[in-house]
């Protein structure tokens, strides 16, 4: 398994595709344990049949984690209620950059 390793996910029965490398930028955050070749958490995620890794959380908020993700910026069109759900994804994947981002931002 390499950081370029492509995986696809499950969101809430959105099928999203990835790099390991971009689920794992920030190494202290939940997704990058989720997601670390050497984590036993790896192991323990649900994976379907067609191989995805299901993840039970809102697809279109997640998308806006990938995309900050892979880019190390937020949009500035973001709306409220957006905000408000993505500062409770970013708080659910340990993802502290991202919620010190919106805090400061909005």
């Amino acid at each position: 398994m390499s950081l370029n390793d492509v995986i696809t996910l499950n969101v809430g029965g959105v099928m999203l595709t990835t790099k390991r490398e971009t689920l794992t930028k920030y190494p202290e955050s939940k997704l990058a344990k989720m997601f670390d070749a050497e984590s036993p958490v790896l192991s323990s995620l649900p994976m379907q049949k067609d191989g995805s890794f299901f993840i039970d959380r809102d697809p279109e908020t997640f998308k806006i984690i990938l995309n900050y993700l892979r880019s190390g910026r937020l949009n500035s069109q973001i709306s409220k209620m957006v905000r408000e759900d993505l500062k409770i994804e970013a708080q659910y994947f340990g993802l502290k950059d991202l919620e010190q981002r919106i805090y400061k931002r909005f």
